[in-house]
């Protein structure tokens, strides 16, 4: 009995010893986890001061932003930035010297002695909500706010969408397999969110339009390609920025849309889902009373400095 049971023992063990060799010459098979972007992180974004307007006689408010900390890809990532903004206030820059040249002079504030011209404003003021930073790419769709004398208050944009650490500057029809296509689908998903959404201010409206006049004005305006030019990757979708005189809506009311991202998922090609994948909230860093705000506010903070 002892024998038989030491027999089967011997016999067990050499199975054993076959098996885990067997298992040390053939390759362990592993599971590959899905790509979850693990190396992609928020970078910080802070207020900074905002270059001035050349121009005599215009008074530059709000602030710039600023990407990083200590990274290396400062420079040429906040660059693509500046070169945006600055070419903003050059051109309205030009537009008020053009309107000087043509007679539509600052109006005077009368007091004791020679009347004081009263300066023209350009501002830009940049919120969090429309504000995205990752060591892989950033992206800002910034308010901007002007003044002319004797004029009237506007508002418009600036954006940009860079990738890091090249400065790339990124374009909306960049994402899509079929640019048109994908456009026409961020045009249909807008005007969807104005008809039905929350955005379509029926009060206002109907003191001003009637229903049919103004679906049909704004229907064709949010149908020009140029009101889809400002527009930002933002950490809540794809948000789309419109100067207000392109619509017939409240003139004192900025329009922006955001549109998520699994309503364009379909329509994005493999750089645009990339690039999608690897979009983070900011870290905002802030210094006393200098702090971005998450949405537009009246108590906004002016040239701050980094």
């Amino acid at each position: 009995m002892k024998h038989r049971l030491s027999t089967v023992a011997i016999i067990v063990l050499a199975i054993l010893m076959i098996a885990s060799c067997s298992r040390g010459n053939s390759p362990i098979k592993t599971v590959q986890p899905k790509n979850t972007n693990s190396g992609i992180y928020s970078i910080n974004v802070t207020l900074a001061g905002l270059p001035a307007v050349p121009v005599v006689n215009v008074d530059t408010l709000g602030n710039s932003i600023t990407y990083g900390d200590s990274f290396t890809y400062n420079d040429s990532v906040n660059a693509a930035l500046l070169d945006a903004i600055w070419a903003d206030e050059q051109s309205f820059g030009d537009e008020y010297s053009q309107s000087v040249k043509m007679g539509f002079n600052p109006s005077p504030i009368y007091g004791v002695g020679v009347p004081v011209p009263v300066p023209a404003e350009y501002g830009v003021y940049p919120i969090l909500r429309l504000i995205s930073a990752s060591n892989k790419v950033v992206s800002a769709l910034l308010p901007v706010f002007d003044f002319f004398p004797r004029g009237a208050y506007d508002e418009s944009w600036i954006s940009v969408t860079v990738e890091v650490p090249s400065g790339t500057v990124v374009s909306l029809p960049q994402l899509f397999i079929n640019p048109d296509k994908g456009l026409a689908e961020v045009e249909a998903l807008v005007k969807k969110e104005i008809f039905t959404g929350s955005s379509f201010d029926d009060k206002w409206i109907r003191s001003r339009f009637s229903i049919r006049d103004y679906v049909s004005q704004l229907n064709q305006a949010l149908s020009q390609t140029q009101n889809y030019q400002h527009w930002a990757l933002t950490a809540g979708g794809l948000a789309i920025g419109f100067d207000p005189e392109a619509t017939p809506d409240d003139p004192s009311k900025r329009l922006d849309f955001t549109i998520s991202y699994a309503k364009l998922s379909q329509y994005l090609n493999e750089f645009g889902n990339l690039i999608v994948s690897e979009i983070r909230m900011p870290v905002s860093k802030s210094s006393v009373g200098c702090v971005i705000p998450m949405d537009y506010t009246y108590q906004y903070p002016n040239n701050c400095s980094t």
